[in-house]
């Protein structure tokens, strides 16, 4: 049985936006085989006005791409840019008897400038993906689905730099993300760290994350943080008269005691002193 999903009269969500970034859909696609043999072929002539990525994660895919025929299968992938046909076809039997993929569809003012320079100058066929390709694509739709769109935004740009032809190699992707979370970290010192939502992120588990984190910077995701802070509040004490109390807080520091004995312990003196060691 052969069923055709014929994008020029099926895609709902095929449009642009002026947008940076906007996330047009995204999901999982999947078939089941029950009693007979299945087979859909997803067949866009005219393309899509968007980005299209696509990642096998059971069983298999055939692609076509300018003439080429390519067999994808777990851990393999799909980047189709705009106006581009796109060809593709999935199917289930006896011996592969389920096929899923994940999908996004994307645009935005920005995205063509981002994509090209990661290296996604064409439409191609992805081979050899990483775990963490997976996991960041599953926070993505995750996301997503929970109408938390600036966060699906950061993994799609995390899932564009792990995908990016351009990547020299992946033997270090997950010490790249530990290093980008850290600038996420330092570039919101003053918030509470949400371990869960920087596991989520990177596309580790809590634990793992941590562990990567200690492993890859020396200390834990709150010291690092802890660290930074008082840093930022050394910069303050020089350059402000602010109060201690209000460049305890400004930091992200509540207790303004707490901040003293912290940054006596790290400095050798006291908030007061540094401040006046340093006119």
């Amino acid at each position: 049985m052969i069923s055709v999903f014929d994008g020029r009269y099926r895609d709902l969500t095929n449009f642009t936006s002026d947008e940076y970034l906007h996330i047009n859909s995204c999901g999982i696609s999947y078939m089941r085989y029950t009693e007979k043999p299945r087979t859909t072929k997803f067949y866009r002539p005219d393309g899509r006005v968007d980005y299209h990525f696509l990642l096998v994660t059971s069983g298999s895919l055939i692609a076509e791409i300018d003439g080429k025929e390519y067999h994808l299968k777990v851990g393999d992938g799909l980047f189709y840019r705009p106006n581009d046909t796109q060809c593709y076809t999935v199917s289930v039997d006896e011996n592969q008897p389920y096929e899923e993929h994940l999908y996004v569809h994307f645009c935005g003012t920005v995205a063509d400038e981002v994509l090209k320079k990661a290296g996604f100058e064409h439409s191609a066929a992805i081979f050899n993906t990483t775990g963490e390709v997976k996991r960041i694509f599953e926070a993505l739709i995750r996301c997503y689905r929970r109408g938390d769109e600036m966060t699906a935004i950061g993994n799609l740009l995390r899932l564009i730099a792990l995908l990016s032809p351009r990547t020299k190699s992946h033997q270090n992707i997950g010490a790249r993300l530990i290093l980008a979370e850290a600038e996420f970290i330092s570039s919101h010192y003053s918030e509470e760290i949400d371990l869960n939502a920087c596991a989520e992120r990177c596309g580790f588990s809590r634990s793992r994350f941590t562990h990567l984190f200690t492993e890859i910077l020396g200390v834990s995701p709150y010291r690092y943080q802890q660290k930074f802070r008082l840093e930022q509040a050394c910069e303050l004490l020089c350059s402000s008269t602010l109060p201690i109390s209000e460049v305890a807080e400004s930091v992200g520091f509540e207790d303004a005691l707490y901040f003293s004995r912290l940054f006596k312990k790290r400095f050798g003196v006291t908030p007061s002193e540094y401040r006046s060691g340093k006119k």
